[in-house]
């Protein structure tokens, strides 16, 4: 408010020190005139209003500017407690690190020896072991207490390198891409498909054929590669005049898993088979129909076949 009455003061002094002395003409001319003075009065009063409102939106940019800065101060504290956390952790990482390391480097450097009684006793990486034998060549029970001590030191020393290795180690495991299967196959049947008995179930449609095995012509997977594979497929049984609809997959002639859809005379049904097994690379691995009947494909409702290689 004083800065508002200061502004005031500045405008309006100079005003009345010129109709005081005379040397304002617009004012002296209006002596007497009272409507002049009210006129003068008005505009005097809305330029002190005027000057009011732009006071009070100095304040209130003010208090923005505060919050603002108190908002930047509480965002820099953030910063700078995620900071210390960052270095906190970096910090012990390091630590744990370089203590893995010492502990396995003392442990090397460390050798078990023996001196031809029977007598364990340690060999530093500077020879010091000479001075131990030294000072107890005429205390053999010395020796042998001092030897034990080593022995069990250097033990329980072995054993926390070993748990903290394993545990660096656990920490950083990654996944060995080397260890898993790149073959893999996904085929389906295009349109519903009427299968004899005995006779390969020919997948027409391939999705996918990493390893370039399967061979649409006949409905044959033909191993790319030796290993261990999983393989499923999954058959839609029309409604064949109320019977079922069995398949089996097959490696080289021989059925190693079989599935039966149940469909009745008036409904359809879905059956879905597994199968993880080791196979070779050339082995002829296919889903056959034991009977007769209609599979189910469509849109959406497919009936399909896949495999891929664990390992």
């Amino acid at each position: 408010m004083s800065c508002q009455l200061f502004h005031v003061l500045v405008i309006v002094c100079p005003l009345i020190w010129m109709e005081v002395s005379g040397d304002y003409p617009g004012l002296s001319s209006m002596e007497g005139d009272d409507t002049d003075r009210t006129v003068i009065e008005d505009q005097i009063l809305a330029l002190i209003i005027k000057v009011e409102r732009q006071g009070e939106q100095l304040l209130r940019l003010q208090k923005t500017v505060e919050k603002h800065t108190q908002d930047l101060a509480v965002k820099d504290n953030m910063i700078h407690k995620l900071r210390r956390e960052l270095n906190r952790f970096t910090t012990n990482d390091e630590i744990h690190s370089k203590s893995s390391k010492e502990i396995h480097n003392d442990v090397t450097k460390t050798n078990l020896l023996n001196n031809g009684n029977g007598v364990i006793i340690t060999k530093h990486g500077n020879g010091s072991y000479r001075d131990v034998l030294t000072r107890n060549k005429e205390n053999p029970n010395r020796l042998n207490t001092n030897a034990a001590k080593v022995v069990s030191t250097a033990t329980e020393t072995l054993r926390m390198s070993e748990i903290r290795e394993s545990s660096v180690n656990k920490r950083n495991k990654r996944v060995d891409s080397s260890l898993t299967g790149s073959d893999a196959f996904s085929v389906s049947l295009n349109t519903h498909t009427d299968v004899t008995p005995n006779r390969i179930i020919v997948f027409d449609d391939v999705m996918i054929d990493a390893g370039h095995g399967y061979n649409h012509g006949n409905g044959i997977y033909e191993v790319p590669a030796t290993g261990v594979y999983v393989f499923t497929w999954s058959i839609r049984s029309g409604n064949n005049n109320g019977g079922n609809m069995i398949t089996q997959l097959t490696v080289n002639g021989v059925v190693l898993s079989t599935t039966n859809a149940d469909s009745d005379a008036n409904n359809w049904e879905s059956a879905t088979g597994l199968i993880v097994t080791s196979v070779s690379k050339g082995d002829h691995v296919y889903i056959k129909a034991y009977n007769a009947g209609k599979v189910i494909s469509y849109g959406h409702s497919r009936s399909t076949f896949s495999g891929w290689r664990l390992f």
